[in-house]
Formats: structure tokens, sequence, C-alpha cells
């Protein structure tokens, strides 16, 4: 069985200030006529956890940073992408905000077969089994936090406190 998921809220950075949206409620309806919008609040998701890599909205590409703080079973989570400005859109910082351990920096796009992207941790967080070319599983989440190339520095304005 697969661990539950809970979107706790989703913020830009932009000209140094933080905006967002927290979501309290078990159920978020997005509803609306056609090309008004309603896409976009889940292409940037998808952005935030690295599981896409194409064409980036200009919505995101005005952004410094976004963040998206989730959790996955009982275990609270961020995950922060920068926006389309320079190369802070390749990698995803992810933090588990539950034990305050070392953030996990992943590249959207690994440079080598052998490393982990940020969708692999992402999907393999949801509990949604991973196959590479080949048939071989994907390197664990716990060993990618072991050994995935973490820096202790992060993006400004990512702070718990």
């Amino acid at each position: 069985m697969r661990p539950s998921w809970k979107i706790e809220s989703y913020d830009f950075k932009q000209d140094n200030e933080w905006k967002g949206r927290d979501f309290h409620e078990s159920v978020t309806v997005l509803s609306g006529a056609s090309a008004t919008g309603k896409s976009t609040p889940m292409e940037a998701l998808l952005y935030a956890l690295g599981l896409t890599s194409g064409t980036i909205m200009p919505e995101i590409k005005a952004c410094d940073y976004v963040r998206l703080t989730f959790r996955v079973g009982g275990v609270r989570w961020s995950a922060v992408r920068g926006g389309g400005r320079g190369n802070r859109s390749t990698t995803v910082v992810f933090r588990n905000l539950s034990d305050q351990s070392e953030p996990v920096d992943l590249r959207v796009k690994p440079d080598k077969a052998s490393q982990q992207s940020a969708s692999d941790f992402t999907l393999e967080l949801l509990g949604i089994p991973l196959l590479k070319s080949g048939g071989k599983p994907c390197t664990s989440t716990r060993s990618a936090a072991r050994s995935a190339p973490a820096r202790r520095t992060s993006p400004p304005g990512t702070s718990t406190g």
C-alpha cells in the first residue's frame, strides 16, 4: 500500500518575497472556463518536484524559486526548485522537515545514468515502483540520502524557522 500524500503549501519567491497558498482541506477543486489557467497549478506542482523538465511556464520563469511543502505518510517534506532564470532550475533540493536531516540536492536530468534524478526520488517517496532501462530497480531514497551529492547550502529563504 502506498503512503498517503498531502500538499500543505505551494510558495513562489519573486523579488525577495515569498507568496503562496496553503492547502487546509482534504480536496481542492479547480474549475473554470477553457483557457483560464486550471492546468497551471498542476504543472507548477510537477515542476517543483522535478517531474517535468520541458517548457517552463512564464509564471514559473518569473520566479526566483518555487517551494512545495507536503507530507508523505507521517513525514513532512519540502522541495525547492529555482525558477527559469539561470541554471537554478536544473536541481531540486529536498528536505525532510520531520527530522531536520541534511538536504538532498538532486538534478532534474542527471549527468550519469547511475545517478538518481529528482523525479526518481519523488516517485519513490510516493511509493511508485521505479524501473530503469533494462528493468533494473532505481536506488532507494535512503541510499540516495547517503550517497547523493547533498550540499549544506540551500536556496535563500528556505529555512523552516
